[in-house]
C-alpha cells in the first residue's frame, strides 16, 4: 500500500471527504434506529453542550494563533537587531569590524 506522503492533496482530500460523509450518514442511522419512540428531552443538552465544546476550540485556536503571532514578531524583531548590528559593525574601523563580523557569523 502507498504511503500517506506519496498521495497527492486531492487525493487525500476526496478519500477524507467521503469517509466524512459515510460516516456521518451511518451515525444518523444508527441514531434514527435508537430513538424511534422516544422522546426529545436530550435535544437541547446535545445543543448546549456541543456549543459549549465549540466555544472551547475557538478560544484555543485563538490562543495558539495569539502565541503563533507572538513568536513571529520575536523571531522579526531579532533578526532585524542582527541586521541593524552587521550594518553597525561595518562602520566600524577595520581590525575590529572583521573581528565584529566574524563573531557575528559564528
Amino acid at each position: 500500500m502507498a504511503e500517506l506522503g506519496e498521495w497527492r492533496l486531492l487525493e487525500v482530500f476526496i478519500v477524507g471527504l467521503v469517509g466524512a460523509i459515510a460516516f456521518s450518514e451511518l451515525g444518523r442511522l444508527l441514531v434514527r434506529q435508537r430513538r424511534v419512540g422516544k422522546g426529545t428531552d436530550l435535544d437541547a443538552l446535545e445543543t448546549a453542550v456541543l456549543g459549549m465544546l465549540a466555544l472551547m476550540i475557538g478560544f484555543t485556536f485563538a490562543m495558539a494563533l495569539s502565541r503563533f503571532d507572538a513568536r513571529r514578531d520575536a523571531l522579526m524583531n531579532e533578526a532585524n537587531a542582527i541586521g541593524t548590528t552587521v550594518l553597525r559593525a561595518r562602520l566600524l574601523p577595520s581590525p575590529y569590524s572583521q573581528e565584529v563580523l566574524g563573531l557575528l557569523r559564528e
